[in-house]
Order: structure tokens, then C-alpha cells, then sequence
């Protein structure tokens, strides 16, 4: 995926405030640095395995009424990456989905929270300018509060030259 004209002008400025005695392979190399403060973006994909390998409490899985359980099902492949089923937590309906399945007891309440766990990691500086919407901000049992990425690519030296060759 190619980074847009509007993107390509946000990381101009951010080059010509931030990069100017850089070559383009470090300001590329200082774009794709976490940022800091830390900032909180959904991740573009989480895969089942992960879910269930880390924390998942099973047991819970039997006390699902067959609706619930049919959500989750559908909610946890709804998306493939390289062989694996999982879903793309950026979306509004997926962490809908997430608070109507893992609801009401304290039990289900803590898988709902294992669940939303995977779901964020710290942004790029990139990531950052680039987020399309959303806070930044560590997961809410809602799962609200990371932004929502506008890119999800390393930021390459050819896109540093492209950017700084925008015109203005």
C-alpha cells in the first residue's frame, strides 16, 4: 500500500521540523522508532492462537449460550492472515462483538479483558501522524481508546524522499 499524497505531506512537516541533518535512512529509521510518549494503536490483526496461548480461560468457552458462542466463532475468524484465523480489532462492530460475547459474570469479564490485551501495541512515530482516529489511549473494558491506523507499513528511505520531494 502506498502512503497518499495528505500522508506524505504530514510526514514532510514532521521531517523538516524534526529530521533536518538526517540522511533519509535515519529519518526513516527515527520515523519507525516507538513513539514517546507511549501511544496506543489497535492492531491490524490478532490471531486466535495468540488469544487462546495467552490467558484465555477455557472454561469459560462451556458457559457461552449458544448465541454468545456463535459470536465468538464468527468474531475470532473473521479475518485470515498467512493461514490463521483471528480478527482486526480496529473495527467497531469487532469490539462490539467482544463486549456482547465476554459480558455479565466477573469471569467473563476477565476473558473479555485477556481478549482486549491483544488487541494494542505501542505506535511508531510514523503510526502516530499517520493514525486515522482514536485517542492513543491504553484499552478500555469497552475497548475503546487506541487510534486506529492509517498505515500500517515501515516507513522506507523512498518514502522519506518522496516525502520531502511533495511540493509544497
Amino acid at each position: 500500500m502506498a502512503l497518499t499524497n495528505e500522508q506524505l505531506a504530514t510526514l514532510k512537516t514532521w521531517l523538516l521540523a524534526n529530521a533536518g541533518a538526517m540522511t533519509e535512512h535515519e529519518a526513516a529509521a527515527a520515523l519507525n522508532t516507538t513513539a514517546s510518549p507511549a501511544f496506543k494503536v489497535y492492531r491490524p490483526f490478532v490471531s486466535e492462537r495468540e488469544i487462546f496461548n495467552n490467558g484465555f480461560d477455557w472454561t469459560r468457552v462451556d458457559n457461552l449460550s449458544v448465541g454468545k458462542d456463535r459470536i465468538w466463532t464468527w468474531l475470532s475468524r473473521s479475518k485470515e492472515v498467512n493461514g490463521e484465523n483471528g480478527f482486526d480489532p480496529s473495527g467497531a462492530g469487532i469490539r462490539a462483538g467482544i463486549v456482547e460475547c465476554w459480558k455479565g459474570t466477573a469471569a467473563d469479564l476477565a476473558n473479555r479483558a485477556v481478549v482486549f490485551s491483544h488487541c494494542q501495541r505501542d505506535a511508531t512515530v510514523a503510526e502516530k501522524l499517520l493514525k486515522t482516529s482514536g485517542a492513543g489511549t491504553s484499552i478500555d473494558a469497552d475497548g475503546n481508546g487506541p487510534a486506529v491506523l492509517g498505515y500500517d507499513q515501515p516507513i522506507t528511505s523512498q518514502d522519506v524522499i518522496d516525502a520531502l520531494n511533495l511540493p509544497s
